[in-house]
């Protein structure tokens, strides 16, 4: 497997300059690739353009923004989420509650990953411990500290909590890679150029930071597998083009098939013109700013963070960062969530109130508080733009701002050290049920303190869902925003007419390319 290093460089560029791309591009929709291959016969291959280089495959790391979109082609999980917002089996057979605080889950016998190595019990246990010891710790803040999870069986584990949650135990289902144990440990890299997974494709080739060729899995072990998990391609491309507009043009002139998050011009434009598609879907997508809440950073202290929450006009940024494609976020509570309430209809956390960011900035300053930050962000356009309009806006109250613009693997490498941002502009989503099992996993990102009363109102609403007790923790959350929800986004995409199976949208907003086909 060849792996070229490059090298993209991510430049900060102003809203006037951004509006002005994606208007008149290239050829019309005809040219460029169709849905036959040269003999005549239906394609089996299909090309993406993604925004961001993956940075890893690593399965218990955090990627790039479009990590998950390949690698859940490469890597599965014991459960699938699905738009029924049910939970479907994959490699788990299935699963039992024996009380509030233990689960048992028993595996299907016959799966291999791509290098024909059979996982058993004893393999996901592996992988749970990775899972566990890594970055994404926090999704086991709920499980037993003496023994979190154990193998009962060749097929079997046991799973044990030491307090009752809504949806703690069905977020490690879908929310845990599993590997080969001995096989991953045997690389010293944990996979994070030569990923060996048990989904239907594998990894043929990556050029970091242009290309990442995937391949049919030959040792796929499904032979009736989940819709989305099915190997309809050969052969998928994903091509990392960082600007919207060049997606666009890549799309038109036939260098791919299919892109994510075109502008909404280009979108529109798609929309109407023959031998194309292109849509847009409500899903549990949030553009958030992520605030340090440690010592590290200025913004511990929850008055610069609120100053920020009242000076940023959230719908004049749902229009200009997010092209009208966004909606002000009415709460950390998502439309599609157990938490949201009618009353929040039509409103916004934080209302435009300049005089009272000023306020809140004059009594910092009057304590001797430097009140300047920064923002980091990647290469993605929609965040460049949002960490721009905040910018002015604190320059409007005398707050000094940087933006820096990383390469996505710098970029989340940079904001898992908590001594090296203030702020990161990010996109969340919001759990298919509930708002408040996202929270204590995203809260830590933050640092925010711990135990605080904050903390300990997320742990009580999760225990059960009790509409009183969610309520408050979500007006505890608005009030302290560790992290603040500034749109709610939809998820657009385009695509090449002929190919079956895009309109198939996961709950996440994701194409799962294998699952296509060419008329």
């Amino acid at each position: 497997m060849k792996k070229i290093l490059t090298l993209l460089l991510a430049v900060v560029l102003t809203l006037s300059l951004f509006a002005g791309c994606g208007g008149e591009t290239g050829t019309s929709g005809s040219s460029g690739y169709s849905g036959s291959a040269s003999n005549g016969e239906a394609r089996t291959d299909i090309n993406i353009a993604i925004a961001a280089d993956p940075g890893t495959f690593n399965p218990y790391q955090f990627g790039g923004p479009d990590y998950s979109k390949i690698c859940k082609s490469i890597y599965q999980t014991l459960a699938f989420l699905t738009l029924e917002k049910e939970f479907e089996p994959i490699i788990a057979e299935s699963w039992e509650q024996i009380d509030n605080l233990t689960y048992t889950v028993k595996l299907k016998e016959n799966v291999y990953d791509s290098e024909n190595n059979h996982i058993d019990a004893n393999d996901v246990y592996y992988s749970c411990q990775q899972h566990m010891n890594s970055a994404q710790a926090s999704a086991w803040k709920y499980s037993d500290d003496e023994n979190p999870v154990e193998v009962t069986g060749n097929y079997e584990l046991t799973f044990h909590f030491k307090q009752e949650t809504c949806t703690a135990f069905t977020s490690l289902l879908t929310g845990v890679m599993i590997v080969d144990s001995e096989a991953h440990a045997a690389d010293s890299e944990g996979y994070t150029n030569n990923p060996i997974g048990t989904g239907p494709y594998k990894l043929e080739d990556w050029v970091v930071g242009s290309e990442v060729t995937l391949v049919k899995n030959e040792n796929y072990w499904d032979d009736n597998p989940y819709k989305y998990f099915v190997q309809n391609m050969d052969t998928i491309r994903y091509k990392v083009i960082a600007e919207s507009a060049q997606r666009a043009i890549e799309l038109e002139i036939g260098g791919v098939d299919l892109i994510y998050d075109p502008q909404a011009s280009d979108l529109n434009r798609f929309e109407d013109m023959d031998g194309y598609v292109a849509g847009a879907v409500d899903i549990s997508k949030c553009l958030n700013i992520y605030f340090n809440c440690t010592e590290n950073s200025v913004m511990q202290d929850k008055r610069l963070r609120q100053a920020v929450a009242y000076a940023v006009d959230t719908q004049a940024l749902a229009i200009s960062a997010c092209e009208n494609l966004g909606t002000p976020a009415a709460s950390i509570a998502h439309p599609i969530s157990m938490e949201w309430r009618d009353e929040y209809e039509g409103t916004t956390i934080y209302p435009l109130d300049v005089d009272k960011a000023q306020e809140l900035i004059d009594e910092l300053k009057a304590e001797g508080i430097d009140p300047s930050f920064t923002i980091l962000t990647d290469e993605n356009t929609t965040k460049r733009n949002t960490a721009t309009v905040i910018q002015q806006a604190m320059k409007q109250l005398g707050v000094d701002v940087e933006v820096s613009s990383l390469e996505a693997a710098t970029f989340q490498a940079t904001y898992a050290d908590m001594t090296a941002w203030d702020t990161y502009i990010g996109f969340g989503g919001s759990s298919a049920l509930y708002t408040l099992s996202t929270l204590t996993t995203q809260i830590d990102r933050t640092g925010y303190p711990s135990p605080s009363e904050l903390r300990d109102a997320i742990d009580l609403a999760f225990t059960e869902y009790v509409p009183e007790n969610s309520d408050e923790a979500v007006a505890l959350w608005d009030e302290e925003i560790p992290i603040l929800n500034l749109c709610y986004v939809k998820n657009v995409y385009a695509y090449k007419e002929g190919l079956k199976g895009a309109e198939e949208l996961d709950f996440s907003g994701m194409i799962h390319p294998g699952a296509c086909s060419w008329e």
